[in-house]
């Protein structure tokens, strides 16, 4: 018998990557990136009603320090009609009339009212039906008086369609965020 010899088969392996590998991995991150932008916008107009309410009650805060330092009435006008909506503190002057002091405007996808988690037979914090403007205060105007404090407890409402946020401000002029869970305001 004859020899054999032994083949040696060499195969080139070919790198790189395929149309369809590159179509799947495009499709891929397209999905995450669609997925984390809805979650993102969503995030984003909760955390925006959640902030319009902390300024509110910061705005308060502060007219209620103002009100007690300078012994003169401050007022947060709020505008729930206008466009853009937004809120206006005013003083009183030495002279009775009342000044501008500091404005806020709404960010336009958030207004004044309550959203769709808020159920119709819902009442507000204070007790009381919730206001259709979102504005529970007399003439939509929080006053502050020196050494009286909030004649008118009231509420504002912001909303972004879905998701609202109440501040309740008391007598004493305090300010306190909540927020609508399992029927009763938090």
């Amino acid at each position: 018998m004859g020899s054999m010899k032994k083949k040696h088969i060499k195969y080139q392996v070919k790198s790189g990557l395929t149309i369809l590998e590159v179509l799947v991995v495009t499709i891929i991150i397209g999905i995450l990136t669609a997925g984390s932008l809805f979650i993102l916008s969503r995030m984003g107009t909760h955390l925006l009603v959640t902030d319009t309410a902390v300024t509110f009650k910061q705005d308060v805060a502060l007219a209620r320090q103002l009100t007690y330092e300078k012994n003169r009435p401050h007022i947060i006008r709020c505008f729930p009609d206008s466009t853009p909506q937004l809120w206006w503190i005013v003083c009183e002057d030495s002279t009775g009339y009342f000044t501008h002091f500091r404005r806020d405007t709404l960010h336009r996808s958030i207004r004044f009212g309550v959203g769709d988690d808020i159920p119709l037979s819902a009442t507000g914090p204070q007790g009381g039906s919730i206001p259709s403007d979102g504005v529970s205060f007399p003439g939509n105007e929080l006053t502050i008086m020196p050494r009286i404090g909030v004649p008118n407890t009231g509420t504002v409402y912001f909303s972004d369609g879905n998701e609202t946020r109440a501040v309740l401000v008391t007598r004493t002029g305090t300010a306190r965020v909540m927020r609508y869970a399992n029927g009763n305001w938090q």
